[in-house]
């Protein structure tokens, strides 16, 4: 849809700019020709095409598998941001005002501190206001996190709960308490929370724990 075609062309003439910036807040050492664009591959299919020469709207560029090759940037599907990129991004193309997230993004020199300085410096958006969370825990098997496995896709998770009960689930805690997600039994206890709170809502029935 083109939606990501000015953001790439703006990070991609400020590569300097974004790459003094995370050096900077998060310690690392970013390569010498750093872009901030990862190219797929048009050989092997991975994200790991490396930009070496670039002139809006084309890049050259080398993947590790050993291909070269050249990409039109105004096409979709031809790579993607970094994620601390990405992030700022989206801020600015989808008119973000309000962001929830993990605490781990919110760790000095995380995503959060380099994404809200390439917001204001390079895409010249305001950051939005944030709003930083605990873990969810998945009941008897801890934290939730894609890289150990203790996890569920959204997409599974609204076959095992409405999508209105499960936002519920999110919203009723504090965000500095950890959201426990038990798939058990437990689950017929939180939609029966949830209609509590809905008659109260809409109906103002304050008694309806007794009526139940």
């Amino acid at each position: 849809e083109g939606r990501y075609n000015e953001a790439i062309k703006i990070a991609l003439d400020n590569a300097d700019k974004i790459k003094a910036i995370i050096e900077k807040i998060s310690g690392r050492d970013l390569p010498e020709k750093w872009m901030p664009f990862n190219v797929k591959c048009e050989k092997c299919g991975k994200l790991n095409g490396q930009i070496y020469e670039y002139d809006y709207p084309f890049a050259k560029y080398r993947c590790s598998c050993g291909y070269e090759g050249s990409v039109d940037l105004r096409k979709g599907g031809i790579g993607k941001f970094p994620w601390r990129i990405d992030w700022p991004a989206r801020w600015k193309i989808f008119g973000v005002t309000f962001e929830a997230f993990g605490k781990d993004h919110a760790a000095s020199g995380s995503s959060w501190d380099t994404g809200k300085e390439i917001a204001k410096q390079v895409f010249k958006y305001e950051p939005p206001m944030p709003l930083v969370y605990e873990f969810i825990h998945l009941k008897g098997k801890g934290a939730m996190h894609g890289s150990t496995g203790v996890a569920i896709a959204a997409s599974e998770a609204i076959k095992i709960l409405p999508s209105e009960v499960l936002r519920f689930l999110f919203m009723k805690y504090e965000p500095s308490r950890h959201i426990e997600f038990d798939t058990g039994f437990s689950l017929l206890d939180l939609i029966d929370e949830y209609d509590r709170y809905e008659n109260i809502f809409w109906d103002g029935r304050k008694n309806c724990w007794d009526e139940r």
